[in-house]
């Protein structure tokens, strides 16, 4: 009886905790959004810079899982047009940058849900303007997003 009982507290204190963290959470994420508004910290507009297909092509980012070697999803990277390169080459360092990026999120966000991952980036994509989509090397076809309207 008192054994059932200790459960039963231990159980009401984990969801008390629970609820008080996700309330603490959603409460320093507001109270910092309110200070960057109140000091004018907005978001500020960027002038970007054109985009050459035939030059500037995405990354692929094929992401597997390390026990099986499943490919769980693959990710498009598009090339940074809103930071100014000056040269192809420096284009293309701040394309990889932004890919290592997202790779290093999606690493933080499975290493909490405990999944083993390992990359594989492909960089030889091919615009086909006939069918309007980026081709692989070994032909897979991924569709460029249209825009509505």
């Amino acid at each position: 009886m008192i054994q059932q009982s200790g459960k039963r507290l231990q159980i009401l204190w984990q969801a008390f905790a629970e609820l008080l963290g996700a309330f603490l959470d959603e409460a320093a994420f507001r109270s910092r959004l309110c200070w960057r508004v109140a000091t004018g910290q907005l978001p500020a507009v960027t002038q970007h810079r054109s985009w050459n297909y035939s030059r500037e092509v995405p990354l692929l980012v094929n992401v597997f899982d390390w026990t099986t070697s499943t490919l769980l999803f693959t990710v498009m990277v598009w090339p940074a047009t809103d930071q100014a390169a000056n040269t192809p080459a420096e284009a293309k360092r701040l394309h990889l940058q932004r890919a290592e990026c997202v790779m290093q999120s999606i690493t933080r966000g499975a290493t909490e849900i405990k999944w083993s991952l390992f990359y594989e980036v492909e960089e030889q994509l091919k615009w086909d303007d006939r069918r309007a989509l980026w081709v692989t090397h070994d032909g897979v076809a991924y569709e460029y997003p249209k825009k509505d309207g």
